[in-house]
């Protein structure tokens, strides 16, 4: 070979089918280069594409994947691959000799049959909320896209939605994701309803004989079949694989309204076939991508075929006199397209029905990653050591590549670099370590000794989900502990731990688990009787008791041994941490508990446990080592539960942030922005209002809230209502930045202060989110006093002698003209007095009095009421706790308010005016009674503030959910809004 011209060798392998040319790659160096050369993969498979040669029918069973040359039908080869398992394989696509595979939703490869080489994609959860139940199926889609030269992976979920626990028949949504081979990266592109694609709400479902996509034009296509009995119309979705846009094709009018319908691809044309008739099947054509769709060939039904369910076209003749179809998911027949009869594709050794695609032979597919490339690389610089001359080039060659890709690698960024980026997002994304909108919530941990053994004990370790909303989903916990001497866990029912550690030192009976540090996860569902408990065997996913009280519960049972075997010598587990998807747990200080008591299956008796212990997980910590990417799970801060013989874990716990695919962020802020200056426009005039009645003169009549909007409208009309609005809304916005970005940064620190204090929950919550909220009114004082001072002065202008201004610049000039800068913070020490007590008034009134309100209704978390609180109730609870918050904080901050409004519009020709000055006048008109002046609107409009607030969240987080939604804790909506 070494003699003949390069350009003949080239010519002569790209006549070769990629079978023959994997195995001709070890003959020589040259081979090697050659073959494996991105110029050689790209010509030779255009040249089999081009001619049509090498074309083989990949044939798959429910356990085997076998190929066979179209035009050798006698020659069956097994496919061996990774995912073969022993269970069912699906392959869901083909294109350039690639095909996709898959065994689970998130087991999924890319492999081509012709060279074996196979790439593993990384994992990527499917991504629902509770407001979905189990997702009904999975399609996927595999593609080229030509505009970037990658191949791309399409997976597409469809969930039904439940309303109140009810499955709505219609409610279906589908969640797409995007896999890119370049990137070896998933992205998430939407989580898509039938109203988003057809603007009314229309009765589709997507059939699992027709889910995976079919590729054409750059796109992958679903058809998305009408329901029958509803008013609705058939409909092609396109998925376009180079700008990941999500359209409708447009469809045959003659076929808008048949039932049963399936698309396929024919000479890379869209096929539509129809299945009307049961006598036969009509195939129409889109010749012309986005042309007219045309009636191609009418297939009657074979005599050997009892009725049509499945007719795929699968491709042409080389002298297109006849095409191959697929029957029924099995039979491969030639179809002739002149005398309408049919020839069976005979396939020796091909017994039973095997569904087929069409594949070319290539050498296509990235390297990246593959162990055994890797190894061919480093055999092939190890031989060009040895060698000199040209092999030396071309292994200097590799040796460049090599270097490139581990350069190309990603590097985990530095820890200090990851904690700001954490910092970031808390920031950005308006988090919460204590969620106002579920006070009650908690997740407990029950250890409790059941019974002694020869050394040691039995224990019951139960886990309850006493959240409103939120659920441990898959892969689900992870619960670890420390022991306290030299314990082992001998057995475990319903559980087991992920690692037994080194029990060498045990003759005999072996222990289930060594470690001193053991972790232990929950049983699969299906495992055998002897090894399960109640409430166990879920995979670790527990549901909340908010929602559906029967899966809020996790239980497990373990045998330890070298423990002692009474309540003096035991010492039960220290530094416990609990892991799950997502945000983590950490943990407060142990508290003494009553040992549990247990009611027997036949609820005729209870017993009771020897010992109990009990702790409590309070806040999340983002100062954790492991921030690294892709992890499915946060580590945690530990604890230790010290000496106390009875203790039980109970965790609360808090989403830190709002993770950024939860919505659709642009519609989110666009319609909160909205919403938020409906609800100022809404109550701005009360604010006139009550300024107006706290700078009342003595000698003005007006005594109510009610002849005060009187006269407004009498002289003003309604713009008397609205003076100074656009100032307000100029400053509202960076004002609540910075109260946002404050109340985040001091929101943990608050609750790590007071989680030491013996304290109850309510109490520490309403504390820690006192704190944080007095912290961040007092830095958004820096814009909020300012505002105030020229809104206000705007508000009562020419009112009860007070000057009249152009505008709001024309007050901030005559201000800064008398007093210089500082005029503008007039009464900022009244300020901070009044809206830092008022905010942290308005927070702890609000946590605590919801926790009440539940109770009242019979869902505190020791309730035994079953039936999880519909969502209108739980609206109504959290406005009735809005009510409750403003009434409270109005209350005790209505007198500084009206001392700070006085003080705020006093007239600039005034000299050095002071609050004693403020409260001498205030109390010669009206005595001390003229400190609550205002109260009535004040009240209202807080208490506004909060149920609006509410409200207006409910409504974004229905109507703007992105993906994977789930019942999020408080936005940046809920700080935004609740500023008095």
């Amino acid at each position: 070979m070494a003699n003949l011209p390069m350009d003949i060798v080239n010519d002569v392998f790209l006549r070769l089918p990629a079978t023959t040319l994997v195995r001709c790659r070890p003959l020589s160096k040259l081979c090697f280069s050659l073959i494996d050369s991105s110029d050689f993969v790209a010509s030779h498979l255009k040249r089999t594409l081009e001619t049509e040669e090498h074309l083989m029918i990949l044939l798959r069973s429910p356990r085997l994947l076998r190929t066979v040359y179209l035009d050798a039908p006698d020659k069956l080869s097994d496919v061996d691959h990774p995912l073969q398992t022993g269970g069912f394989t699906e392959v869901f696509g083909s294109v350039n000799g690639l095909i996709g595979l898959t065994n689970s939703p998130v087991d999924l490869a890319i492999f081509n049959p012709s060279s074996r080489k196979i790439h593993r994609l990384p994992i990527e959860p499917i991504d629902f909320s509770e407001r979905f139940i189990a997702r009904e199926n999975v399609f996927y889609g595999l593609g080229y896209d030509s505009v970037s030269d990658d191949y791309k992976v399409v997976r597409m979920v469809q969930s039904t939605h439940k309303g109140d626990g009810v499955v709505e028949s219609f409610g279906r949504a589908f969640e797409i994701k995007v896999f890119s081979l370049k990137s070896n990266k998933w992205k998430r592109i939407l989580l898509l309803f039938e109203v988003q694609i057809l603007f009314i709400k229309l009765y589709y479902r997507l059939l699992y004989r027709r889910g995976n996509g079919v590729l054409a034009s750059n796109s992958l296509h679903w058809i998305l079949p009408r329901s029958r009995g509803y008013i609705a119309y058939n409909t092609v979705i396109r998925f376009d694989l180079a700008s990941d846009d999500l359209g409708i094709l447009r469809y045959p009018l003659e076929l808008l309204h048949e039932d049963d319908m399936d698309i396929g691809v024919l000479d890379g044309c869209l096929c539509l076939m129809c299945y009307s008739e049961s006598s036969h099947v009509g195939v129409w054509i889109l010749r012309e991508y986005e042309g007219k769709w045309s009636k191609f060939i009418t297939v009657p039904k074979p005599e050997t075929v009892v009725s049509f369910e499945f007719v795929r076209p699968m491709i042409y003749s080389k002298d297109r006199s006849k095409i191959l179809l697929e029957i029924n998911n099995g039979k491969l027949m030639w179809f002739d397209l002149e005398s309408k009869g049919f020839e069976t594709l005979g396939i020796k050794g091909c017994e039973g029905p095997c569904n087929a695609e069409i594949v070319v032979s290539s050498l296509v597919l990235g390297c990246k990653g593959d162990p055994r490339r890797a190894q061919e690389k480093k055999m092939m610089l190890e031989g060009n050591k040895r060698l000199g001359g040209w092999f030396s080039v071309q292994g200097i060659q590799a040796e460049v590549m090599s270097k490139a890709e581990e350069l190309s690698k990603p590097k985990p960024l530095p820890r200090k670099m990851r904690l700001c980026f954490c910092f970031f997002l808390m920031i950005i994304f308006s988090a919460s370590a204590y969620d106002p909108l579920d006070p009650n919530g908690n997740i407990t941990i029950k250890w409790d000794i059941m019974s002694w053994t020869a050394d040691g004990y039995v224990a019951t370790v139960t886990m309850n989900n006493f959240q409103t909303y939120r659920h441990i989903q898959s892969p689900g916990w992870t619960l670890g502990w420390a022991w306290a001497k030299k314990e082992v866990i001998w057995s475990m029912v319903g559980a087991q731990a992920t690692e037994q550690g080194d029990c060498s030192k045990f003759k005999g009976n072996v222990p289930h688990c060594c470690k001193k540090t053991p972790t232990v996860v929950d049983l699969l569902p299906g495992v055998p009787y002897n090894q399960q408990i109640s409430n166990c065997c879920k995979g670790g996913v527990v549901g909340a008791w908010g929602q559906d009280p029967s899966s809020a519960v996790s239980q497990f049972q373990v045998s330890v041994g070298l423990a002692g075997t009474t309540n003096k010598t035991v010492k039960l587990p220290k530094n416990f941490t609990l892991l799950g998807p997502g945000p983590g747990y950490t943990c407060g200080p142990a508290k003494i508990v009553p040992s549990t008591v247990f009611l027997t299956t036949d609820k005729r008796r209870k017993t009771q446990a020897l010992n109990s212990k009990n702790c409590r997980f309070c806040y999340y910590s983002c100062e954790s080592e492991t921030l690294t990417e892709n992890e499915g799970y946060n580590s945690q801060n530990t604890f230790s539960i010290g000496p106390s013989k009875r203790i039980l874990l109970s965790a609360q716990f808090a989403r830190l942030s709002l993770y950024s695919h939860v919505l659709d962020k642009r519609r989110f802020y666009v319609n909160g922005a909205g919403l938020f200056t409906g609800v100022t426009v809404a109550l701005y005039p009360v604010s006139v209002v009550k300024t107006r009645l706290q700078v009342a003169s003595k000698d003005i009549a007006e005594k109510s809230a009610f002849s005060v909007i009187k006269g407004i409208l009498k002289n003003d009309g309604v713009p008397g209502l609205y003076r100074g609005f656009g100032t307000v809304i100029t400053g509202a916005v960076p004002a609540r930045i910075i109260f946002l970005t404050a109340l985040e940064t001091t929101k943990i620190s608050a609750f790590k202060l007071v989680a030491p204090l013996e304290l109850s929950e309510p109490t520490q919550a309403a504390i820690a989110n006192g704190i944080a909220g007095m912290t961040a009114s007092l830095f958004s004082q820096a814009v909020f006093v300012p505002i105030d001072v020229v809104s206000q002065k705007l508000m009562v202008q020419g009112y009860s002698g007070h000057a009249k201004y152009t505008g709001g610049i024309d007050v901030a000039t005559k201000i800064i003209k008398s007093y210089g800068v500082r005029g503008l913070y007039r009464g900022f020490g009244l300020s901070v007095m009044t809206y830092s007590p008022s905010s942290a008034a308005w927070w702890a009134s609000y946590g605590s009095s919801q926790r009440v309100i539940w109770r009242l209704l019979g869902y505190g978390s020791d309730s035994k009421a079953t039936a999880a609180p519909s969502q209108s109730k739980i609206v109504l609870v959290q406005a009735l706790g809005g009510i409750i918050a403003g009434a409270t904080a109005s209350s005790i901050t209505t007198p500084l308010d009206t001392i700070k409004t006085r003080l705020q519009v006093m007239g600039h020709q005034e000299n050095r005016p002071s609050a004693k000055k403020v409260v001498k006048d205030l109390i010669a008109q009206d005595g001390w009674k003229g400190f609550y002046r205002g109260l009535g609107p004040r009240f209202f409009s807080m208490s506004a503030w909060g149920t609006s607030m509410i409200l207006t969240y409910e409504y974004l987080s229905k109507d703007n959910l992105d993906s994977s939604f789930e019942m999020l804790t408080v936005p940046s909506l809920t700080y935004i809004f609740i500023l008095t």
